[in-house]
């Protein structure tokens, strides 16, 4: 996305201050979803990631030029940061402690080839669909997140 804001002749000062928001609401979504009960964290980060498709698939008709994209890459990052939250305890609940050093392990290494492929994927699909219909492609993942967020049976916290 900055490489894209870049190019219609944005400068560095003016793409970081644009997600300057993002990374704001990504912290204080973060620190909420941290308190709250499972169920009710579930739920934030299902109402997160649904608003995010939806931005995402508005940026993908064009309407509102590069601010709309800013604003469902934004929504994007704030997602990522509450699933780096939640999943930990997740795993962590689900796993036997013997398991839980490898579980993490495996959960660090899904996180950060997700982010890669994710970035990787909407690259790629731009090149010969165009940008807004990759956007359009790549609603699935936030809607992916928002399904799984509410449909997933909370983890028995049975495990020490």
């Amino acid at each position: 996305m900055p490489q894209i804001l870049a190019a219609h002749g944005w400068s560095g000062l003016t793409i970081g201050i644009a997600f300057l928001p993002g990374a704001a609401a990504g912290a204080l979504l973060s620190r909420l979803a941290g308190r709250l009960r499972p169920r009710d964290s579930r739920w934030l980060l299902a109402v997160v990631a649904a608003t995010t498709a939806a931005a995402v698939a508005v940026a993908a008709t064009g309407a509102g030029g590069p601010w709309t994209a800013v604003a469902a890459a934004s929504l994007n990052l704030a997602t990522f940061a509450l699933t780096q939250v939640l999943l930990p305890t997740e795993i962590s609940a689900r796993l036997p402690l013997e398991l839980r050093g490898m579980g993490m392990g495996l959960l660090n290494l899904m996180l950060f080839v997700g982010g890669a492929t994710g970035s990787a994927l909407a690259g790629a699909l731009s090149e010969p669909f165009g940008f807004t219909h990759a956007l359009a492609l790549i609603v699935v993942f936030p809607l992916v997140t928002a399904l799984t967020a509410v449909t997933t049976r909370p983890a028995p916290m049975s495990h020490s």
